[in-house]
């Protein structure tokens, strides 16, 4: 028991003793009486023992009160800066106080317009206060509601501008005709614009026109941009030759007009046929374009359409083909992502072995962007990447993973799909691979080859393998490798027309490079194996596989000189057929031929390929006044080269150093011998369309 415990009881029994003794003390007082004698006190009894000592008295115990909990208040918000253009970031502080009695830990938490976005958690003593960060960026216009712990303030964002080089025009660019103005009226062709934004600021008009006789050389015509009340606010003059006799885009500089408001261009050519005629496109329906006429009161909308007993009798088709490029302030587009070149490496390979899928990943917007790219195989999802990409760049994304199982599986990366084969490589294929490992590649990649390995492939690969790593074809295999642009044709057409000849002959006693070139080897595979059956097989049917195969201008032409005919009726529409179409057909005029070879070109990675419209100096066998051809860049030389029909058929005809130089030779050719070249204009081809972005 416990010693203190004893001690409080005996205490408490002493006290209780003490009570009662005092209280028995205490009488009823008898009657007075006479005192007695005073006697001494008997002394006490002494007793042996010593006295026991007094119980000790423990001390009360003082209750501790608890201390007071953590407790926090967030008592400044600081938004920096509090108005901002979308896209750009936003520094947000706030101070946050430990008002309790002791430390905590407390959860910053930044919300925007009552939705949490970010939490961030802090310790704090009792009594002292941090700093808490935040940053955020918002891409969408508008007044924000920024919180943190009970603060609340407004964020301003505003419309992120860039000055934008834009083209205002209401034509798409398919002239129907040009047409003059009216006798004896001379008036002009007027069309007006609403700018995209304001100011805006015009620095160029172009003008589809042509000048039809000779000898007005010193006519001048008017250039005049008139705001939206007619006032003139800017006023030039131009010379007649600025056309030619050929159907032509002319553009001309204007001084940086700037215009707030609906403003009209006004081409004042004051002359009828024969003169300066301005191009119509009827493809859009008319609800700007009209005709003025001048007067002493100045110019003026004429009351009635004036044209009449040809197409142009109707207004409503007649779209003046005049256009305005300028630059203003103006919301960037959005980002916009493309996914392209999705190489599998390798695209043969051994079970367990690495793959990797690069594809390219491309911002075609004005503005950074994220993207997510997916990697699936045979259609189910295995990996997925988020790419931030800013405006106008390129990034690699790249997936890697292995398979164990023998066969032929999809791969798709972002939208594109290629094929994986995994099979065991024959020990011949691994030698090539060690020794020649471009070509094992190279050979890996052609379509032939996509589909299931079979037999016939297996003994085709062989011998292809065992040509390859004798050193005397060395140099053939180079060649064969080195035609057309590497880095983007689809694959290696010399090297597939070795595979269809390995399928029809072996190799055992026959050597396929005796006396060997490019052409003439192409050519004969083309023509003669039971892959091809001379371009009638299902090989040659589809547009697209066919543009893939004619990767190199000498395959192009081979191509084109065995199965195009040329086919030109006077008067036709020039330019309007498709590569596509041209394809179908296997005839037409020289701007046909011209576009399919220079589709073809670029889309596998000659850029710089056009249609080159050559005018003569004379007229030639009684009305032809021009000719076109093809003109390219070689990006291996930088030098041009041009395609055309020649004495032995379509033909290469080059290096030349220069532009006109290969235009020079395009004019001789389309008149053979019998014209100069007075004048040549080059047309882009669209890609999408496989039209010329332009005509003439």
């Amino acid at each position: 028991m416990n010693n203190n415990f004893i001690k409080c009881l005996a205490l408490g029994f002493v006290l209780l003793t003490l009570i009662a003794v005092s209280a028995c003390g205490k009488s009823v007082p008898e009657p007075m009486s006479e005192p007695s004698p005073i006697t001494e006190p008997e002394a006490p009894a002494i007793e042996s023992e010593a006295p026991a000592s007094e119980p000790e008295v423990p001390e009360p115990e003082l209750e501790v009160p608890k201390p007071e909990q953590a407790k926090f208040e967030v008592i400044s918000l600081d938004i920096k800066p509090l108005e901002v253009v979308a896209g750009e970031t936003v520094s947000i502080t706030a101070e946050v106080k430990n008002i309790g009695g002791s430390e905590g830990v407390y959860a910053a938490v930044l919300s925007i317009d009552g939705a949490s976005i970010e939490t961030e958690e802090v310790t704090l003593a009792a009594g002292s206060s941090v700093m808490v960060s935040f940053s955020l960026t918002e891409d969408t216009p508008g007044i924000y509601q920024v919180s943190v712990g009970g603060l609340t303030s407004s964020l301003t964002v505003e419309q992120k501008l860039i000055v934008k080089e834009v083209e205002l025009k209401y034509d798409d660019g398919t002239v129907r005709d040009c047409i003059s103005t009216i006798s004896p009226l001379f008036g002009g062709h007027i069309v007006d614009f609403s700018p995209p934004s304001a100011p805006f600021t015009v620095k160029k008009i172009r003008i589809f026109g042509v000048i039809y006789a000779k000898g007005l050389e010193s006519k001048n015509f008017d250039v005049e941009i008139l705001d939206k009340n007619w006032k003139a606010v800017y006023s030039a003059a131009y010379p007649y030759t600025e056309f030619t006799g050929s159907r032509s885009w002319v553009e001309v500089e204007v001084p940086d007009i700037e215009v707030t408001d609906k403003f009209y261009v006004h081409v004042y050519t004051d002359s009828p046929y024969p003169g300066l005629h301005i191009g119509a496109d009827d493809s859009v329906v008319n609800e700007h374009s009209d005709v003025t006429v001048r007067t002493e009161e100045g110019v003026t909308l004429l009351d009635e359409w004036p044209y009449g007993g040809f197409w142009a009798e109707d207004k409503s088709k007649v779209n003046w083909m005049i256009r305005v490029t300028g630059t203003g302030m103006m919301p960037p587009e959005p980002a916009e992502f493309t996914v392209s070149n999705l190489v599998i490496t390798p695209a043969v390979a051994e079970a367990g072995q690495t793959i990797t899928a690069n594809a390219e990943l491309s911002n075609i917007g004005e503005i950074e962007g994220s993207y997510s790219v997916t990697l699936k195989i045979d259609g189910v999802q295995v990996e997925t990447k988020e790419v931030t990409v800013a405006s106008g760049l390129s990034q690699t994304v790249s997936f890697t993973f292995t398979k164990d199982v023998v066969g032929h599986y999809n791969v798709e990366v972002g939208g594109l799909t290629g094929v994986l084969k995994l099979r065991p490589l024959t020990d011949i294929l691994k030698q090539l691979e060690i020794a020649y490992p471009e070509l094992f590649l190279e050979l890996l990649k052609l379509p032939d080859l996509i589909e299931e390995i079979d037999s016939k492939n297996d003994e085709a690969i062989e011998d292809i393998s065992y040509l390859a790593l004798d050193p005397e074809y060395k140099t053939t295999f180079e060649s064969i490798l080195n035609e057309g642009i590497k880095d983007e044709r689809k694959y290696c057409t010399p090297l597939q027309t070795l595979l269809w000849t390995a399928y029809d002959r072996e190799f055992d006693g026959y050597n396929p490079f005796r006396n060997f070139s490019i052409v003439s080897f192409v050519s004969d595979v083309w023509e003669t194996t039971t892959t091809s059956k001379n371009f009638t097989s299902g090989k040659w049917l589809n547009f697209i596989e066919a543009a893939d195969r004619l990767n190199s201008p000498e395959l192009i032409a081979t191509y084109m000189q065995n199965n195009f005919s040329y086919s030109y009726t006077r008067g036709e529409a020039e330019g309007v057929k498709s590569a596509e179409q041209i394809f179908q057909d296997k005839k037409g005029a020289c701007y046909d031929h011209a576009l399919f070879a220079a589709y073809c070109l670029k889309r596998n990675g000659y850029d710089k390929a056009w249609g080159a419209k050559v005018t003569f100096d004379r007229i030639v066998q009684g009305y032809y006044a021009g000719h076109i051809g093809c003109i390219y860049q070689d990006p291996k030389d930088s030098l041009y080269y041009c395609m055309d029909f020649g004495t032995e058929g379509y033909m290469v005809y080059g290096p030349f150093s220069s532009i006109d130089e290969a235009a020079e030779l395009v004019c001789q050719v389309g008149s053979s011998g019998e014209a100069g070249l007075e004048s040549y204009s080059l047309h882009d081809i669209d890609l999408e369309t496989g039209k010329y972005k332009t005509t003439w």
